[in-house]
C-alpha cells in the first residue's frame, strides 16, 4: 500500500509536472540496466557534446569519435578512492569549468581544447537535452541492483536525484534522505534506525549529482550529497518564477483543479514550488552553477577537524539573489537628485537565516553574468568582527577579495575599479561617532575609535564621513551589511548622491518577521 500511495501521490505527480516544463519523460522500463562503470546515458551525451563545442572560427562542431569517447570516459571514471564527496567536487569543477582535452582531433586545429559538458548560458540552453527517468535501475559494481524513484539527466548526465516517500510515513523527509545517503554511498550514521532494508550504494551515479530531492507529495526538502537530514530545506515559494505559470502548468498535467472560488485558488504545495522553481531547465542550470557552493566546516563528532560540505540555496537566498540582479538590469537608474533610483533595495533576514551566504550567492550570481560580471562590489560594514566573517564567506564566489584597511586605501579600490569584491567600515571614514543608545562598554564590537585600522595619518577624527567621490562608473554595487544601524544612527549613510552607479542593496535584520530563518526582499 506504501508502494502505490509513493508512486500515485508523489513521484507520478512530480514527473508529471516536470514534463509540462519541457522534460522529456523516459521510463525506466524502456532503459537498459545502467552499470555503475558508466552511469550514464552516453546516447544523450555523445550528440550533445557535438552540439556544445564548436569552433570559434565558425561555430561548427570539431568533435570526432575519439574526442567523445575520451571526453565520455574521463568524466565516467572520476576515482572514488578518497570517497564520493571528494569524487562529486571533481566533477562539478568539470561540469562548470570543463575539461582539457590533450591533442584533440584535427578538425579543432589547436594543441588542447576544452571540452563543455553543458552549456551554460541561458540563451543556448537549448542545446541540451534535458530526460527525466523513474524507477531507473542501476547495478553497482559487486553486483546489486538499485531502483531509485526519479533522476533528472542533462545531456545524459544525472544532476539530480529524487527520492518519494509516502506522507503517511512517521518520518517521510527524514527517511527518505537516509536513503539519498545510502544510494550515494555516503551514508547517515543513524542511531535511530528502524531497521529497514538499506538500500545498496551506487557512488558512481552520484559523483555528477548537484541536488538531492526528498519528495512526500504535499513537501519537499532540497539539500546536496553531503547534507544531513536537518540541513535538507522546503521550498516555500513560487518566486521568482510567477506562479500565474506555475499554475498553468499544473492545470496542463492535470494536477490542479480550480477551486469554488475563481478569485481564491487553492495554495500551491511545496512540491509543487520546489518543481516548479529549481528544477525548471533554465533554473536548474542557474542554480547548479550559481547557488551550490563547496565550503568548509569544522565537525563536531571528529575533534574539530575540517571538511568540505556542499551548500545549496534556501528559498530566501535564492529569491533574494535572483531579484537582486533582475533589478541592476531592469531597474531605472536616478535621472537627477530627486528622482528614484529603483537600482537599490533592502534584503531583511531574520537571525540565522544565512545573511552572508545571500551575499556570497549573489556576488557569484553577478560575477558570472555575462552583463554584470565586471561589477565592483563594495561591502560595507559596521562592525569589526563581521568584516573578516563576511571576507572568508564571500571567497566562495571566487572573485578576488580585498579589503581596505584605511581611507586612502578604499580611495585608490575605488577608483581602480575593476572586477572585485572590497571590504570597507564605514567608521574608516571619520571617526568619533556616537549611536544612539549605545553606551561605552555596552559590549557591542564596533571600531568607533579607529584603532586597527591601519594607523593612517589622514583619518582623523570628524563628527560626520568626508569622503571625496571615487568612481562614476555604474559598474558598482554597495552591499551595505546592517545598514538600519548605521543608516539611522550619527549620521553615517553610507551613500548620498551615488554618481550613478546602479545599485545600494542594504541587508538588515528587520524588526519583526513571522518565519524564524527566512528572509525578504522588499523596496
Amino acid at each position: 500500500m506504501v508502494v502505490h500511495v509513493e508512486r500515485d501521490e508523489v513521484e507520478r505527480p512530480l514527473v508529471a509536472q516536470l514534463e509540462a516544463m519541457g522534460w522529456t519523460h523516459v521510463p525506466g522500463v524502456e532503459l537498459d540496466t545502467l552499470d555503475a562503470a558508466e552511469p550514464l546515458l552516453v546516447d544523450q551525451l555523445a550528440p550533445a557534446l557535438r552540439r556544445i563545442n564548436l569552433r570559434g572560427s565558425d561555430g561548427q562542431p570539431w568533435m570526432g569519435e575519439d574526442d567523445i569517447r575520451r571526453a565520455v570516459g574521463e568524466l565516467a571514471s572520476l576515482s572514488l578512492g578518497k570517497g564520493v564527496v571528494q569524487a562529486n567536487l571533481a566533477a562539478t569543477d568539470m561540469l562548470l569549468h570543463g575539461w582539457t582535452l590533450p591533442s584533440p582531433s584535427a578538425a579543432h586545429g589547436g594543441p588542447s581544447a576544452t571540452v563543455q559538458y553543458v552549456e551554460w548560458h541561458p540563451d543556448l540552453v537549448v542545446r541540451n537535452t534535458f530526460t527525466v527517468v523513474d524507477q531507473l535501475r542501476v547495478r553497482s559494481r559487486s553486483g546489486e541492483l538499485s531502483i531509485l524513484d526519479v533522476v533528472l539527466f542533462v545531456n545524459g548526465i544525472p544532476l539530480v536525484a529524487v527520492e518519494c516517500k509516502s506522507p503517511d510515513l512517521a518520518e517521510p523527509v527524514r527517511s527518505a534522505v537516509l536513503d539519498l545517503r545510502h544510494y550515494a554511498g555516503n551514508p547517515v550514521l543513524d542511531l535511530d534506525a528502524t531497521g529497514a532494508p538499506v538500500p545498496a550504494g551506487v557512488p558512481e551515479l552520484f559523483r555528477t549529482v548537484q541536488l538531492l530531492v526528498a519528495a512526500t507529495g504535499g513537501t519537499a526538502h532540497l539539500g546536496t550529497v553531503t547534507s544531513e537530514p536537518e540541513h535538507f530545506h522546503p521550498w516555500r515559494s513560487a518566486e521568482p518564477e510567477e506562479e500565474s505559470t506555475l499554475r498553468r502548468e499544473l492545470r496542463t498535467a492535470g494536477l490542479l483543479a480550480d477551486g469554488p472560488d475563481p478569485a481564491a485558488p487553492p495554495p500551491l504545495g511545496e512540491q509543487q514550488k520546489l518543481v516548479g522553481v529549481v528544477l525548471r531547465p533554465t533554473a536548474l542550470l542557474n542554480v547548479v552553477r550559481h547557488y551550490v557552493i563547496p565550503m568548509a566546516v569544522e565537525s563536531d563528532a571528529d575533534g574539530g577537524a575540517v571538511r568540505t560540505v556542499k551548500a545549496v540555496a534556501r528559498h530566501h537566498q535564492y529569491r533574494a539573489a535572483e531579484k537582486a540582479v533582475r533589478r541592476l538590469l531592469t531597474g531605472r537608474a536616478r535621472a537627477g537628485r530627486d528622482t528614484e533610483d529603483e537600482h537599490g533595495g533592502v534584503i531583511w533576514h531574520t537571525q540565522g537565516s544565512g545573511k552572508s551566504l545571500t551575499m556570497t550567492f549573489l556576488v557569484r550570481r553577478v560575477h558570472l553574468h555575462h552583463e554584470l560580471s565586471e561589477f565592483m562590489v563594495v561591502v560595507v560594514t559596521d562592525r569589526t568582527q563581521l568584516q573578516p566573517q563576511l571576507s572568508r564567506t564571500l571567497k566562495l564566489s571566487e572573485s578576488d577579495v580585498e579589503t581596505a584597511k584605511t581611507r586612502t586605501q578604499m580611495e585608490g579600490l575605488l577608483r581602480d575599479g575593476g572586477r572585485r569584491v572590497v571590504f570597507g567600515m564605514i567608521q574608516k571614514y571619520g571617526t568619533g561617532f556616537t549611536f544612539a543608545g549605545e553606551a561605552e562598554g555596552s559590549g557591542d564590537d564596533r571600531d568607533l575609535t579607529g584603532e586597527g585600522t591601519g594607523g593612517s595619518e589622514d583619518e582623523s577624527p570628524g563628527p560626520v564621513p568626508v569622503f571625496p567621490e571615487c568612481n562614476r562608473s555604474p559598474d558598482i554595487l554597495v552591499l551595505v551589511d546592517e545598514a538600519h544601524r548605521s543608516h539611522t544612527s550619527g549620521g553615517l549613510a553610507v551613500v548620498g548622491e551615488r554618481g550613478g552607479a546602479p545599485g545600494v542593496l542594504r541587508t538588515e535584520q528587520p524588526p519583526a518577521v513571522p518565519e524564524q530563518g527566512e528572509g525578504r526582499i522588499g523596496g
